[in-house]
C-alpha cells in the first residue's frame, strides 16, 4: 500500500479549507512564481505588492534585453498587454498576500483544482486543470499533482507531523475544464472532464514547517 492509499479519515467540522493550493505548485522551486509560495507561506516576502511588481519588471526585462519575443509560455502567463500584465501582477500580490497572513491554524487544500496563480494567468494554456488535452496523456491524469503530494505527505512525516492531526486525506471529486487555448474567462466551446484524487488537508503550521 503506497502513502497515497491509506485510509481517508471522516470529514469533521475542524478540517474546512480556507484555500486550495496544487500541490505541484508547492513542490516546485525553480525561478518562476511557483516557487514563491513557500517564501510567502514563511513570511519572507515583507512587501507583496512591491514583489509583484519586481516580478513582472524581471520578465519584462529579460524580454526586453534579450531582443527576443515573449515566450508561448510568457504570453499565457502574462498576456499580451499592458491590462493582461498588470491583471497578472496584481493577482500574484494578493495571493502573495494571502499567504502570508494565514494563521497557523488555518487549513489549507492541496489538490488539483485551480488555485490563485492558476487564476492570475492571462489565457493559462499551460494549465493542467483547465486545459488537459484528451490527446495528451501526461496533461490529462492527475499523476503529477499525485507525485508531488506523495513528496509533501514524506517531508511532513519526515519533520514529525502526524496523519490525522497535522493532515488528513480526503477523497475528492473534481471537474477539469478543456478551453482548448481559450482564455479562461472564455464561456464557448469547453470540453468537461471529471476526475476523482486523493486531496490532503494540511495546517498551516505543519506546512510551513516543510517550507522552511
Amino acid at each position: 500500500m503506497s502513502e497515497l492509499d491509506r485510509p481517508i479519515q471522516p470529514e469533521t467540522d475542524f478540517w474546512v479549507p480556507i484555500m486550495n493550493i496544487r500541490p505541484h505548485h508547492f513542490e516546485e522551486q525553480d525561478g518562476n512564481v511557483t516557487g514563491y509560495i513557500k517564501a510567502a507561506l514563511m513570511g519572507r516576502i515583507e512587501n507583496p505588492e512591491e514583489f509583484a511588481k519586481l516580478q513582472h519588471m524581471i520578465w519584462i526585462s529579460a524580454r526586453y534585453f534579450s531582443g527576443s519575443e515573449p515566450s508561448g509560455y510568457e504570453e499565457d502567463v502574462l498576456g499580451n498587454t499592458g491590462e493582461e500584465g498588470m491583471k497578472w501582477e496584481q493577482s500574484l500580490s494578493s495571493f502573495v498576500n494571502e499567504l502570508t497572513i494565514l494563521s497557523s491554524d488555518s487549513v489549507v487544500s492541496l489538490g488539483p483544482d485551480l488555485d490563485r496563480l492558476c487564476r492570475g494567468c492571462a489565457i493559462g494554456n499551460h494549465c493542467t486543470a483547465v486545459n488537459y488535452r484528451e490527446t495528451d496523456k501526461s496533461r490529462g491524469d492527475m499523476q503529477t499533482e499525485a507525485e508531488a503530494l506523495g513528496k509533501i505527505y514524506l517531508n511532513l512525516l519526515g519533520v514529525g507531523r502526524r496523519e490525522g492531526f497535522d493532515f488528513v486525506f480526503r477523497k475528492t471529486n473534481h471537474i477539469l475544464y478543456d478551453y482548448h487555448g481559450q482564455p479562461l474567462d472564455s464561456a464557448e466551446g469547453i470540453t468537461v472532464k471529471r476526475v476523482h484524487f486523493r486531496s490532503m488537508l494540511v495546517k498551516v503550521e505543519a506546512l510551513r514547517d516543510v517550507a522552511s
